[in-house]
């Protein structure tokens, strides 16, 4: 197994993965925006959650939120181009979100600039959150086998459908059982 992949994971911030997760994962990650009585701020400043829910539950206007930006997906992904890895980026669903649109679009804007962009694939996971983080779980376990850009999204998209599955027809501890499998193996 080697230590520096030949390609990067990267998703965005509702996958709600830890510090710990993203850096031993090898994961980065492009964060949403909640919009707050009219301030702006990436999703990964929320460190204060009591705080923030009530300034939720308090505010009179109604709390948003932003995909990112296709600046927001160049910034991240120019890096890992430049080190000539791949990329394989997997994001919140496309269903409720422009979130992959901004990666794919940022992809695109990237092969046009000659800067590798082609070596991006968006995947839509179909889900977010907690099904999004498994999913991911999946895609790393294939990078960390050294498989290539083209198996990673395969086995993506295969744990993006027994997720689903598993959430709508399977009792929580069997999904527990199943986000331990799926967890990467040392």
């Amino acid at each position: 197994m080697s230590t520096d992949p030949a390609v990067a994971l990267v998703t965005d911030s509702t996958a709600s993965l830890t510090d710990e997760d993203r850096e031993r994962l090898q994961i980065e990650v492009v964060n949403l925006y909640v919009i707050l009585n009219g301030e702006q701020r990436p999703e990964n400043e929320i460190d204060d959650f009591p705080g923030f829910y009530k300034a939720v539950l308090d505010s009179p206007q109604l709390t948003t939120t932003s995909q990112p930006s296709i600046g927001d997906f160049v910034e991240v992904y120019e890096p890992i181009l430049a080190e000539g890895k791949e990329i394989v980026s997997l994001h919140i669903s496309a269903g409720i979100s422009g979130t992959c649109e901004a990666a794919r679009q940022a992809a695109e804007h990237l092969e046009a600039e000659g800067k590798g962009g082609e070596r991006i694939t968006v995947v839509d996971s179909r889900t977010t959150a907690g099904s999004l983080a498994l999913t991911l779980l999946a895609a790393a376990n294939a990078i960390s086998e050294g498989k290539s850009r083209a198996e990673v999204v395969q086995q993506a998209e295969t744990a993006r459908e027994s997720v689903q599955t598993l959430a709508w027809s399977t009792p929580s501890s069997t999904c527990a059982r199943a986000a331990a499998s799926a967890a990467p193996r040392p």
